[in-house]
């Protein structure tokens, strides 16, 4: 498994949506850069320290079951994919 792992979990809270960012291996310096860019989309962003296990791929975009702004989901995806076009 690569050293870096992305999770973006995102969740309703009121008006807006948050977004739960796990950064495992990443420098704090791209863990700002990622969490910048999402919070000028608009999102909350709180930094998660959480273990992920190992099965888990590179990088994942989970969803609460309760959100209800399907337009999100496609919004994070082409913040973290020109992320990783960048590095």
């Amino acid at each position: 498994m690569s050293k870096y792992l992305l999770i973006a979990l995102l969740m309703l809270n009121g008006c807006t949506t948050q977004v739960h960012l796990i950064t495992q291996g990443y420098t704090l310096e791209q863990t700002n850069e990622i969490s910048n860019k999402i919070t000028n989309a608009g999102f909350k962003v709180i930094p998660t320290s959480i273990g992920i296990p190992p099965h888990y791929p590179q990088s994942v975009l989970a969803l609460n079951p309760a959100h209800s702004a399907p337009q999100d989901v496609p919004t994070i995806q082409r913040i973290l994919t020109s992320l990783y076009q960048l590095h």
